[in-house]
């Protein structure tokens, strides 16, 4: 994960897809660690991750393109 230390310089707020795959959540643990918030977008089943006070889970799909333009510009 040395690529992602790249943006510890730094806080972010970043949108990820996937966070409930197996990359998806190695990639948010790193994303929380290094300070950055995240937004989340997941399918379904949020529960499967874990509450954390720089991270907003949304429900949605990425074939649909105005919700996605809705939650890119939050």
């Amino acid at each position: 994960m040395d690529r992602l230390r790249l943006f510890n310089n730094f806080m972010a707020r970043i949108f990820l897809t996937g966070a409930t795959g197996f990359l998806g959540r190695t990639v948010l643990a790193e994303l929380l660690a290094g300070g950055h918030e995240v937004v989340a977008l997941v399918r379904s089943n949020p529960q499967r991750l874990s509450a954390h006070k720089r991270l907003t889970v949304r429900i949605g799909d990425l074939n649909d393109v105005e919700a996605l333009t809705v939650l890119v510009q939050e």
